[in-house]
């Protein structure tokens, strides 16, 4: 473990806020912590990071990925750090780049490459089918699905990362689509979203639906702009500009001030058109209300308590310490949040998720 979690720039620094030398019988000089127990190779591969004017250490930067961690507790730190290591052993440069920092917005719409190898082909092929099926491009990163490309595939296929593999292909295969065809009595429903927001740069989509079909018409990277009401507005009507304005029925955005004001303004232009907020947007204000109810702060209460138990306890604590060292004696290291086999995990899970509503919804 010690040579796998070593990326080979450690600094010099303490192993943790109880660490200390000690001297054993012998003369020889050893790290512990303030138990006298022998330490973890952990902050091999993390760099503390301080809470401001004061020594704790609020989080622990990783090395090899750069990802802010909390700095406990240790077997999760120790899963994170083995996993980024046994990807940079196994991955190209070009790979390993793609998977590190934040992408920009601008080269996130760079003009896509046309594959002209065999190993650019694979790539497209691979966004292609994440693209379809909706997955979540976070699994390109999972190392055990990079090693079950590398053994389907024939020759030595290394993966994009998931920001490399966005930014390469998603302009081509959004060209790809084919236009929503809509007869002459459909009626047009447009629907306008932020879908994600990296420091001051937004990013909008608006589409198309009739027929129960549904299209992507354009996305929008507002780069160092404002989502102000005009300039949403501006991008709206040069999308209807290719639609014929009878057919367009609706104008559905969820609760936000700007759009709201942008859709009000749309259709002050066209009065033939309905606007009004997505249900689902109400229906989360609607749970959020709820859970501040009295009702509902008892439930929670009850589970906090449950919860905090379970995490807690003693003989769980123990349980998970001795399948952690287990697997990593095997050189794996799984995290038991992963498997919700067994009736404690699952009833664990579920609360989680029940105190973590407010906030999700």
């Amino acid at each position: 473990m010690n040579e796998l979690l070593n990326p080979g720039d450690t600094e010099d620094e303490d192993v943790d806020n109880g660490s200390c030398n000690v001297n054993s019988s012998d003369g020889d000089t050893g790290n512990c912590d303030h138990c006298g127990r022998p330490f973890t190779p952990i902050w091999g591969a993390y760099k503390k990071d301080y809470k401001a004017n004061s020594k704790i250490i609020e989080r622990a930067k990783c090395k090899f990925c750069s990802k802010k961690v909390l700095p406990r507790p240790k077997e999760n730190m120790l899963h994170h750090a083995y996993s980024c290591r046994l990807m940079h052993a196994d991955a190209d440069y070009d790979f390993f780049v793609g998977v590190q920092g934040q992408a920009n917005i601008k080269r996130f719409f760079g003009t896509a490459k046309k594959a002209k190898t065999a190993s650019e082909e694979k790539n497209l092929a691979l966004a292609r089918f994440f693209f379809s099926v909706g997955y979540s491009f976070l699994s390109i990163e999972n190392m055990y699905f990079a090693k079950l490309l590398s053994t389907l595939m024939e020759g030595n296929f290394k993966p994009y990362g998931r920001r490399k593999l966005v930014n390469a292909y998603l302009p081509r295969l959004f060209s790809e689509i084919p236009p929503l065809k809509v007869d002459s009595e459909s009626v047009i429903t447009l629907s306008i979203d932020g879908w994600t927001k990296r420091g001051s740069e937004n990013l909008y989509g608006i589409s198309m639906s009739a027929d129960g079909e549904e299209r992507l018409l354009k996305l929008i990277p507002l780069e160092e702009k404002s989502a102000t009401a005009e300039e949403l507005l501006k991008y709206l009507r040069e999308v209807c500009k290719d639609i014929e304005m009878e057919h367009i029925g609706a104008v559905v955005t969820d609760g936000a001030s700007t759009v709201k004001k942008m859709r009000e303004c749309f259709v002050a232009m066209n009065p033939s058109v309905v606007e009004f907020t997505c249900c689902v947007h109400k229906m989360n204000k609607l749970c959020e209300g709820l859970m501040q109810l009295e009702a509902f702060k008892s439930v929670k209460k009850r589970s906090l308590s449950l919860n905090g138990s379970i995490v807690k306890s003693n003989k769980l604590s123990a349980a998970l310490r001795r399948l952690t060292e287990q697997h990593a004696r095997n050189g794996k290291i799984r995290s038991l949040e992963i498997f919700s086999h067994t009736r404690f995990s699952t009833v664990h899970a579920c609360l989680r998720r029940l105190l973590l509503l407010q906030q999700e919804v």
